[in-house]
């Protein structure tokens, strides 16, 4: 299932958010970033890095050589202040990504693609620029209850047909449960 969703509103990104404040964020951040070094990437990028836990989560377990972080929200970027060795800057998903003439060992797109106009171009622009793809969303059911910023809801085989058609292979793939919760997620690691 891939569906387009109504968005009643266009959503306010301009904020400073943290992925530890809800629990089902909380365990999607922590299980993301322990598959990321499991994958072991020296070299990330994430254009959508939010409050950057994620690759906290990572660093901590496995540290890297390099981030670059990005965000589309100011007061986000300018509340970052990561441990590990990192840039950031604020920018748009696809130019962060566009404009490097580097091939990153990881792009990591998580609870982004959801949000975005086009999904499968900034898939397929990931894959010009990196050698393997970190990606999760939610597992979701518009009808049960969604996030009204989101323009796309996907179970697991619409999301994996969508990453194959933008030539990424499977490597693993997890999922994050939160009984009573909403707030199920899909965790793909991709090459």
């Amino acid at each position: 299932m891939r569906q387009r969703l109504d968005v009643a509103r266009p959503p306010v990104y301009d904020a400073v958010r943290n992925n530890l404040t809800w629990a089902n964020h909380a365990a999607r951040t922590m299980v993301t970033g322990g598959l990321i070094a499991w994958w072991a990437p020296e070299y990330i990028v994430d254009p959508a890095c939010g409050d950057a836990s994620i690759l906290e989560a990572a660093y901590r377990l496995r540290p890297f050589k390099f981030a670059v972080l990005a965000d589309i929200s100011e007061p986000q970027v300018d509340s970052l202040k990561p441990s590990f060795p990192a840039s950031w800057e604020v920018g748009d998903v696809n130019d962060i990504i566009a404009n490097t003439e580097t091939t990153w060992d990881c792009v990591v797109l998580t609870e982004i693609l959801e949000h975005l106009e086009d999904p499968d171009a900034t898939l397929r622009l990931a894959r010009k620029h990196g050698s393997a793809l970190v990606a999760s969303s939610p597992i979701g059911d518009p009808e049960q209850g969604g996030n009204h910023e989101h323009l796309w809801a996907w179970d697991e085989v619409g999301y994996g047909e969508m990453l194959s058609a933008a030539g990424w292979t499977e490597v693993l793939r997890s999922t994050v449960t939160m009984p009573g919760v909403n707030g199920n997620a899909q965790i793909w690691i991709c090459r």
